[in-house]
């Protein structure tokens, strides 16, 4: 969750993640309608493919953060209802 308007699905599907967003709003290319890849770039790092390139980084403590560097957004995982 990054906001109150702003919340992620991340789901695995056999060895490939997909993300989804389940808030009233997108994340950035992460769309409400349907689930998108998350391109692997390292064992944490994944990319959204797309006119402007998406970057997520999962860390050990359940963060994901979008688009690390000066303009990070952090979110927290939730627990599954």
């Amino acid at each position: 969750m990054f906001s109150p308007l702003v919340s992620l699905r991340v789901t695995a599907t056999g060895s490939k993640l997909f993300a989804q967003a389940t808030g009233p709003r997108s994340a950035y290319a992460i769309g409400k309608d349907a689930a998108v890849e998350l391109q692997p770039v390292s064992a944490t790092d994944f990319m959204v493919a797309g006119r402007y390139p998406l970057t997520l980084s999962f860390d050990r403590s359940g963060r994901l953060v979008i688009n690390p560097g000066h303009w990070a957004q952090i979110g927290t995982r939730q627990s599954a209802p």
